[in-house]
């Protein structure tokens, strides 16, 4: 677990790398039963990551198998490439970028979102109210309407996209097939 002020802020299951029966989807089961048998230890939390050693995966409280995702990059100033441990140091790499003090406070205080399925983007406003000072960010695969004057009326100018090619280079998607 990572604590901050005595909050476990991150669980980390790991498993044993040398067992050949380890499955790091097993430890993604064990946090959906910590979420069912110990709720109140994911209260405070902001990330889980389940590792067998060699891969290591990060996803939020709630985010289903296919949404826990590789840490990359340590510091993508000084290492802009993916990657820059190696591979098989998927684990390393997200201790010494994610977990790296600074950046983790940065990362809670910038980027902790509220996981909405779209039905707010037709009324942001009482998100606005609520939260007067936050920076509004929306990560999505399609933008509010056909011209797409929408998003960015409500969330600005893009800050960066994150194509279809990247997504499927990642494994984040299957190739597409166009006819």
């Amino acid at each position: 677990m990572v604590y901050g002020n005595g909050l476990p802020l991150a669980v980390v299951e790991l498993k044993n790398p040398v067992n050949e029966k380890a499955d790091i989807w097993a430890e993604f089961r064990q946090l959906r039963t910590y979420k069912t048998d110990i709720p109140d230890l994911l209260i405070p939390n902001v990330l889980l990551v389940i590792s067998d050693g060699l891969e290591a995966w990060v996803g939020s409280l709630s985010a289903a198998e296919e949404r826990f995702l590789h840490w990359r990059t340590i510091d993508p100033r000084d290492h802009p490439d993916p990657d820059p441990l190696g591979q098989h140091r998927d684990l390393e790499t997200m201790v010494q970028g994610l977990f790296q003090p600074q950046r983790f406070l940065e990362f809670m205080r910038s980027f902790c979102l509220f996981e909405e399925n779209g039905a707010a983007m037709d009324s942001p406003k009482p998100y606005r109210d609520a939260l007067p000072a936050a920076t509004s960010l929306a990560f999505t695969g399609t933008p509010l309407s056909r011209d797409d004057r929408d998003t960015r009326a409500v969330f600005g100018n893009y800050v960066s996209v994150y194509d279809i090619q990247q997504a499927m280079e990642d494994g984040a998607t299957v190739p597409i097939a166009r006819r």
